[in-house]
């Protein structure tokens, strides 16, 4: 099988102060980036979708030049969808557990699996050894299971629309696409936020902010 080509990806020349004296060497129709307005948009993003369209929730933003290659493009979009996907779920339960673990687990008669300050177990805050086997066999099965599939089949992380209200429309579909990205974004930043507050705070997340969390 014949090897994909590597882009090559050409750095623009940008000279708002006038400095090079040979303007030759400058390139005035530069794209900026919309997520960075300083530096240049990386020219590997451009590639279109199935339907031809730009991708998406593009907003050229790759300073790092992961997506060298359309197939590292497509990878790190699949990848960015799922763990945007679990984001927008730890989002949520993170604070929920903390809320409502100690009082679940009271009425089943299960261990208190919360740290000190009501933090919930994590690499940080220490208390993964605490969670039953049979949990982590599970998760990881399910987990190994829908990663294998979209291996085996190559296939784009499946939309979950049980109500039937994914539009019928490619345009309608992109904005919704686009919407579940950029809340997928904020979530693994939300996340981030949550790991940092409780390492460094040593109390809970909902304890620390709880205009944010208990009425």
């Amino acid at each position: 099988m014949a090897l994909e080509p590597m882009i090559n990806v050409i750095k623009p020349v940008l000279d708002p102060l006038n400095l090079y004296s040979n303007k030759a060497q400058v390139n005035e129709d530069v794209v900026m980036s919309i997520a960075v307005p300083f530096i240049p948009r990386p020219i590997s993003l451009n590639i279109n979708d199935e339907g031809g369209e730009e991708l998406a929730g593009d907003y050229g933003f790759d300073p790092f030049n992961f997506a060298d290659t359309p197939n590292n493009l497509i990878w790190q979009r699949q990848a960015e969808l799922k763990h945007s996907r679990i984001a927008m779920l730890a989002a949520v339960g993170w604070p929920v557990s903390e809320l409502l673990h100690k009082s679940v687990a009271k009425s089943f008669y299960l261990e208190d699996l919360l740290r000190a300050g009501d933090k919930v177990p994590s690499v940080l805050n220490g208390g993964l050894g605490k969670v039953s086997p049979i949990f982590w066999a599970v998760a990881f099965s399910i987990i190994a299971t829908i990663e294998i599939f979209n291996l085996s089949e190559n296939v784009t992380p499946a939309i979950f629309d049980p109500l039937q209200i994914y539009p019928k429309s490619n345009e309608e579909r992109r904005q919704i696409e686009a919407k579940e990205l950029i809340n997928g974004r904020l979530a693994m930043c939300a996340i981030l936020v949550y790991v940092v507050t409780e390492f460094l705070s040593s109390n809970g997340v909902v304890n620390v902010t709880p205009f944010l969390f208990k009425i």
